[in-house]
């Protein structure tokens, strides 16, 4: 644990930008502060907490490494035990409901409330830190980025803070390149892992695939006994297709904490992916008991659907579906209760007749409406796959005014092609798809179909093995699921 050294500056001293990032949530500057104490100038500054509890300290900054290494269920406990230990630790009790899974909207927002006015009687450092987290929570990423970067100013010694400035820096119009940002903190702080694993997936994305790796193992190596280090790096390997490989780190994660979730998660996108799929949701299964909350939870019971329907499986499927939603309601969810019921839509269009279509959309718009995205997507692509054209057709247009957005522009599309190709025009159908979102499987899958009908087998296996052969899955992407299981009925 690195040991924190003493941080107080005069207030004068950054008075102005933290006056301005207070002002902007509404805050009050009238607060106590403790006078600045003196400090090693050859000592870079750290942030110092105010607590005389040695355990408190060591609990926090363990809570703050989980967090940044994106283990909230880790980063909770620690936080929790460093408040047992001294419940005045204001910025635990920020931090707690920052990162805390389980917490409603006004729940967290409440706690990182409380824990902000009681940063009132701790020192200047800490209130901007919790300043920026507040803003952070509340969606202002600008106004938290902007803390952070102050922060960052007058603590150039803090590993921690440096990372969510880097974090953060698009948000305030940081065009610094993002694999050069992080290099330059795992620079300034050696010791610091997470760097690594943010390079990582940036260097994955542009194709560096070597790199890639490279980094993420330098993230296990220091950070050997974090689950999600070995997470990344099975993650990095399932994307290169090494799938034993994967599979092993995979198992890691879980021998390193029972209660990653993750671990099972992303196991059993590998078996799916390999074709294992009942292996598969003995997977997910434990994925489910091990869910850290409510909304996890769901997502993973959602994912079980989701194979049972390439499974073909409609009962299982289903059966899975009315869980979700009823435990969505139980929990208040609901985003995640209308996106369960417009999945049964898609899944009654898909493995059924479609008789009861607009019956599971009535009850999705019942929660959050008929006119968002996903909404006019799952309806369109369940009529239209349920061979309703007029219905299909309908939700398509709807979706194409309500979201400029390439991918539910593409979904659109998609949509109208899906209904061109029931309609024995593949050629049409294949001129709608031009210009499609190419990271859209139902568009690949649609075209592939088009493809075939038109004698061209050869592009529509190029297609169909990029729609099966997607190895960044998730198991919980109702899109991805109806489009393997379109290419795989052609």
């Amino acid at each position: 644990m690195l040991r924190i050294r003493s941080t107080h500056v005069p207030m004068s001293v950054y008075r102005g930008p933290l006056a301005m990032a207070v002002t902007a949530l509404g805050l009050s500057l009238a607060v106590a502060v403790p006078e600045a104490s003196g400090q090693d100038a050859a000592e870079p500054a750290r942030l110092e907490l105010t607590s005389s509890s040695d355990a408190a300290k060591q609990h926090f900054w363990a809570g703050v490494t989980d967090a940044l290494n994106v283990f909230p269920r880790g980063a909770t406990r620690h936080f929790e035990m460093a408040l047992q230990a001294d419940p005045n630790l204001a910025l635990a009790t920020v931090l707690h409901g920052f990162t805390a899974p389980g917490l409603t909207g006004p729940e967290r927002q409440a706690e990182i409330d409380r824990g902000v006015a009681g940063l009132a009687s701790a020192s200047t450092n800490e209130l901007l830190v919790g300043v920026a987290f507040k803003a952070w929570s509340a969606g202002d990423a600008p106004t938290a980025s902007r803390a952070f970067e102050t922060a960052s100013e007058l603590m150039p010694g803090d590993p921690y803070v440096a990372s969510y400035a880097a974090q953060l820096a698009g948000a305030r119009g940081d065009q610094t390149d993002v694999v050069a940002r992080w290099q330059a903190v795992a620079d300034a702080f050696p010791e610091l892992a997470s760097p690594y694993n943010n390079i990582a997936y940036q260097e994955f994305g542009r194709g560096n695939e070597a790199a890639a790796l490279a980094s993420v193992k330098r993230y296990v190596e220091l950070a050997p006994d974090h689950p999600n280090a070995a997470d990344s790096h099975a993650e990095l390997l399932q994307w290169a297709g090494r799938y034993p490989e994967a599979l092993d780190e995979y198992r890691r994660t879980v021998e390193l904490d029972p209660d990653f979730d993750q671990g099972y998660m992303g196991a059993a996108e590998v078996l799916v992916l390999v074709g294992e799929l009942d292996a598969a949701t003995g997977l997910i299964a434990q994925g489910i008991e091990h869910a850290p909350a409510p909304a996890t939870r769901v997502a993973a019971i959602r994912a079980m659907a989701n194979v049972h329907m390439l499974a073909g499986s409609r009962d299982d499927a289903m059966g899975q579906l009315e869980q979700a939603a009823d435990e969505a309601a139980a929990a208040s969810l609901d985003g995640a209760g209308a996106f369960t019921h417009e999945q049964m839509a898609l899944t009654d269009a898909v493995l059924g007749d479609g008789r009861f279509i607009a019956e599971y959309l009535q009850e999705a718009a019942a929660i959050q409406g008929d006119q968002t995205p996903v909404y006019l997507g799952m309806a369109g692509l369940a009529y239209a796959a349920a061979e309703d054209p007029a219905m299909a057709r309908d939700a398509s247009r709807k979706l194409a005014e309500t979201s400029e957005a390439p991918f539910w522009q593409s979904m659109s599309r998609s949509i109208n092609a899906l209904v061109l190709l029931q309609e024995d025009n593949p050629q049409a159908a294949l001129d709608e798809l031009q210009d499609t979102d190419p990271s859209d499987p139902v568009a690949q899958a649609v075209m592939a179909d088009a493809y075939e009908r038109l004698d061209r087998p050869m592009a529509a296996a190029v297609l169909r093995e990029r729609v099966t052969g997607n190895r960044q899955i998730n198991l919980a992407n109702p899109f991805w699921a109806f489009a393997v299981a379109h290419v795989r009925a052609q």
